[in-house]
């Protein structure tokens, strides 16, 4: 190999070894997991406290009879 290829061949494998460390790193893990147990409870909570402000939803009495 030339000069010029091994320092091609190093810069390559510095780029790839950045991006696979950054997706396999623990934070990167830990994050996902935190995002996917949140997310849905937090969009649950918030549509929770949404129904609990809305008015009181009163049940119509019983049918006149004719």
């Amino acid at each position: 190999m030339t000069s010029n290829q091994n320092d091609q061949q190093r810069r390559r494998t510095r780029q790839t070894s950045l991006w696979s460390r950054a997706v396999r790193s623990p934070w990167t893990v830990a994050c996902v997991a935190a995002a996917v147990v949140v997310g849905p409870s937090a969009a649950t909570a918030s549509a929770l406290d949404r129904a609990n402000a809305a008015p009181p939803h009163s049940a119509p009495g019983p049918a006149p009879r004719p």
